[in-house]
Parts: C-alpha cells; structure tokens; sequence
C-alpha cells in the first residue's frame, strides 16, 4: 500500500502544482508523485534508520513549495530539495537536524510524542522539551531552531546566511522575506526580527482571537501575518494581524456563523448561512469572485479543492472535530481527508459560475491527490468495509462506484502516464481508470 501521505502547508508553488508526498511504512524513505500522479525516479533517504515497530505514520510534518523548491519537514530533520532541475531526480540541497541525534530514536520513533503547534507540529524529546522549529520557506531565507540558537538558511543553495544565540528556547517560527517571528510557547508576546541578519527588533502581543492550533488554519501560512477570527451574535469576523506594524494587515467581516476554509493554502474562502461564497485574495482581503450556493441547511465545515479550471466546493452539515489530533493514535495523513454531507459544487475560476452541483450523504473526500487528475475521489467507511465512488471533476458525473472489505489500507492512489491510467485503491479491492489518451504535461 501507499505509504503515508505529508500534509502540504501553505501557499503551493505553480511549478510543483498537485504534487504529492510520502513517508513510507518504515520511515525510512521519502516518496514524491507529481501532479499526474507519477512517482519521481529516486526516493530520498531519511537516514533516520530503521526502528524495531514502523515509524512512518507521524514522521511527516508538513511540506511547503516555492518555485521548483521543496522543504520537506520531518518529526526531527528537515530536507531542502530541489525537484526540477534534474527532471525526476530530486536533488537534496541540506539536510539539517533539529535535535540531539542521540535520542531520536527513543523520543520519536518509538514513542512518537508530538504536540499541535501554531504552525505546525512539533515534536517532544527527553525532560518534555521540544525539538527546534522550522519557519516557512521564503525566497532570501529559510529559518529554523535548535534549542536557543536560530539558523538562517539561504534557500537557493542550502548555504547558511547567519545565527543568532540566546532565542526564547522552543519557539515556533513565522516569518517572510523581510522579518522573522519567534513566538514563545506558553506566552502571547512575539518577538520580532530583521530576516537580513537576525538583528531583534521590538515585541508585539500577539491577539486573544488568534488561531492558536495550526490543524484550525485550515493547511495555511500566511508567512508574518498570523490569522484571527472572531465570532459573535452579530458578526464573524476574520483578519491577519501583523505584528512588525503590530496592527491588522487586514479585516473582513461577514454575517454570524459564516463557515470558511482556505485556497492553495493562501487565499480563502467565506461561506454566508445564506450561501453566499465569497473567494478572497489572502494578500489583501479583497474579494475575488462570488457565487451563490443552495443551502439545505447552515454549513459547519467548508472545504475547496483547487483544480487548473475550478474550484471543488465541498460542504458540511457537522463541524471539523480536532480533538483525535491530540490522542496518541492519531494519523498526521488525516489532515488530507475532509468530510462532506451535503452540497458539493464546481465552481468555474473564471467565471465564478456553476458548472454541476450535486448532494451527498456523509462522505470522506481526498483533498490532497494529483491534482492534474480529472476525478474526485469519495469514500465511506462501513463496520465491515468501504464503499467508495469516483466523480469526473468536470461535469459531476460518477465514473464508477463500488464496495470492498475494509483490509486496512483505507483509500490509496497510483498513476500512469503512458498511457494515461489512475489507480485507486479502496480497502482491500480497489479501480483502474483507463484515461485512454496520453497527458499532455503542459495542461
């Protein structure tokens, strides 16, 4: 089976658009499928080794694109690649460790201790300290944490840039191209850095309504600004505070109980009870496009699946339960699936109109797949098996649905390019989808 999918986090670069990756069971190898669902030529080694139970599940924190770049986190180390240069052969810029080598094994493989962060999670090592942190991948600098000492990297070549010793220990990383944010855990100050050459520059407090656990910022990263979202009886609103002005960047305000989510990490999405979808430039707040949805009801969770020509709006009636993340068997690779009970809807990106709707029951959707794949793919767990249905992302038709015991690999995918051929598995059966005609890699 497919080994364990890596949540994306952030903005996803153009370039690497729909690319997909994985750790596999035993963690000791890096995966990498590109947005037609081809595996790259070479795995990277995790150099992590080999621990007597399989250690992969958790492993992968988050990975993060910028251009033909890819920061690949892991429970202990992070990989810098380069995944274009050398057509299907991904070239490791730096490798660095955010911890002490010699209880790795202990404190993550076998315990698997981790914690939900702001931003992303963070990992536990002996004495119940966390391992250093890693802050977004930016085009002059990436940042990251051992214990009180913060490295700043140049992203291009993997070459250090400058230190900086004596930071708040255990701090999470923000930050763009222009500062760098430290945010303490257990406290509400930031502290505020020049990104050129780590010189302190002031504290801001950060608000009483920021999102504090990064599995509610919905896969995003807004590099310096952080997210805050206040809901009351006459009004929700929603806004980005920076704290280098230490003000709010910007703020939008919509009716009470207005569900939203992100878009590509970035841009957002804002759902009215009435069904009114508003799409909004994650920069600055301003409304892309808008199109009414039909609502049987008040929608609690919102999801949108970007695809090259639409926007997959996904909706439903219960709201996101976060709790599980904070149990011991919690899967990371849970972040990419998101429920769906209700209205599912193509939204065209151009036109902001809709191309099908369509309604369904409780449903489990993959949201992080290859996205230049024309399906979308439902599943729905039964005591004694998975049943499971494939859409055309297009027109909304269903190519196929079926049944299978469960097996235990839930739902898994693989892909051909030549020809064209998808294979998705569900339980312990699965479909081949026979695409018919080559992929043109341009579209």
């Amino acid at each position: 089976p497919r080994s364990h999918l890596i949540p994306i986090l952030g903005p996803h670069s153009p370039l690497l658009f729909g690319w997909t990756f994985y750790v596999d069971q035993s963690g000791t190898h890096i995966e990498i499928l590109d947005g037609s669902g081809k595996q790259l030529n070479e795995k990277i080694r995790t150099n992590t080794g080999q621990s007597r139970n399989p250690s992969g599940q958790n492993l992968g924190f988050h990975v993060e694109t910028k251009g033909h770049l890819a920061l690949i986190v892991l429970a202990d180390r992070f990989f810098l690649v380069d995944l274009l240069t050398t057509p299907g052969k991904p070239q490791v810029l730096t490798t660095r460790l955010l911890g002490n080598s010699d209880d790795a094994q202990v404190s993550i493989y076998r315990q698997r201790r981790i914690a939900l962060g702001m931003r992303s999670f963070r990992s536990i090592g002996d004495g119940n300290n966390f391992y250093g942190s890693v802050g977004p991948l930016n085009s002059n600098v990436l940042c990251y944490s051992v214990k009180d000492e913060l490295i700043a990297l140049n992203p291009t070549t993997g070459g250090e840039l400058w230190r900086r010793k004596g930071i708040p220990a255990d701090s999470e990383i923000f930050g763009d191209e222009s500062y760098v944010i430290l945010k303490p855990p257990g406290h509400r100050e930031l502290e505020v850095y020049d990104a050129t050459d780590g010189t302190f520059l002031h504290k801001a407090d950060l608000p009483r309504t920021a999102i504090r656990r990064h599995v509610q910022r919905e896969g995003g990263d807004w590099g310096r600004f952080f997210p805050c979202v206040e809901s009351g009886e006459t009004e929700f609103v929603w806004s980005l505070y920076d704290p280098a002005s230490r003000n709010s960047h910007w703020e939008r305000s919509f009716p009470p109980k207005t569900a939203w989510t992100t878009i590509n990490g970035f841009d957002l999405a804002f759902l009215t009870p009435a069904g009114e979808l508003s799409i909004c430039s994650g920069e600055t707040g301003e409304t892309l496009g808008t199109v009414k949805l039909e609502l049987p009801q008040v929608v609690r969770q919102l999801t949108v699946i970007e695809s090259p020509d639409s926007l997959i709006v996904l909706t439903s009636l219960a709201e996101r339960n976060f709790s599980h993340f904070e149990s011991y068997g919690m899967s990371i690779s849970d972040l990419a699936e998101r429920l769906v009970d209700g209205t599912v809807a193509s939204v065209d990106r151009d036109s902001y109109e809709i191309a099908w709707s369509r309604s369904f029951g409780p449903q489990i959707v993959a949201a992080q797949y290859p996205k230049l794949w024309p399906v979308l793919i439902f599943a729905q767990q039964r005591l004694s098996g998975i049943d499971g249905a494939v859409l055309h992302r297009q027109s909304g038709e269903e190519i196929w649905s079926g049944s299978f015991e469960e097996g235990g690999r839930g739902v898994t995918w693989s892909g051909e390019t030549q020809t064209f051929r998808i294979r998705i598995g569900l339980g312990a059966g699965g479909v081949s989808l026979d695409c018919r005609v080559p992929l043109n890699a341009t579209e």
